[in-house]
């Protein structure tokens, strides 16, 4: 009976932390990791960060960042970029190219894969 009451509690308590890891979470500019607060300052000077937010996908933590011209870019939880989405750009560059970042891919649709760390 105990071992039941126990395996009970051990899957609430599972599911409970599940739920609150899988909401996305606004945060400040200021709590990006380090190089992706590097990366925005290199290759966007005239752009600010309209928000950011934590993503957890997949059990995954990511960071998304909306610059005010409507670029969103993609880091992961050590601030190396995977994505750049020109899709809800006020301009589209016109070749596309990752800024000089090796790993990163740039979309113009909504697929989400990504590199891991």
């Amino acid at each position: 009976m105990r071992t039941i009451q126990f395996l009970m509690a051990a899957l609430m308590c599972l599911m409970m932390s599940s739920t609150c890891l899988a909401g996305d979470r606004i945060i400040s500019p200021s709590q990006l990791p380090k190089a992706a607060k590097t990366y925005i300052q290199q290759n966007f000077k005239n752009q600010r960060i309209a928000y950011a937010q934590v993503d957890w996908d997949d059990g995954r933590k990511t960071y998304e960042v909306r610059l005010t011209n409507g670029i969103e870019l993609k880091f992961t939880s050590r601030g190396a970029l995977y994505k750049v989405d020109y899709e809800d750009a006020y301009y589209r560059p016109r070749a596309h190219r990752s800024y000089g970042h090796p790993r990163a891919r740039v979309y113009d649709d909504d697929d989400d894969d990504y590199y891991d760390d």
